[in-house]
């Protein structure tokens, strides 16, 4: 993330380096670069909660945002349509 300038919206983030990327990873979200600290090698990203975290500098992230954004907005119609994925019905 040392080499992404700020403002850019990134996802799939490291919370360590050298890991693999764990943060930012559902259907159409994405977190922004809102500034860096040099003198202690920080990387301040805001969340999709609006959340600011601090990550190290040399942590990985892809630029841009995760496709896939209208997922949220599927209907499923009905109750067949989700015992076709697999899914029990339950009574509350």
């Amino acid at each position: 993330m040392k080499d992404i300038p700020e403002g850019m919206t990134v996802y799939n983030l490291e919370v360590t380096p050298f890991s693999t990327g764990k943060i930012i990873k559902s259907a159409g979200s994405s977190a922004l670069i809102s500034g860096r600290d040099e003198a202690t090698g920080l990387v301040f990203i805001k969340m999709p909660s609006g959340e600011v975290r601090k990550f190290n500098k040399n942590c990985w992230a892809t630029i841009g945002q995760l496709g896939n954004e209208q997922h949220k907005n599927v209907v499923i119609g009905k109750a067949g349509r989700q015992r076709w994925k697999g899914k029990r019905p339950h009574i509350l």
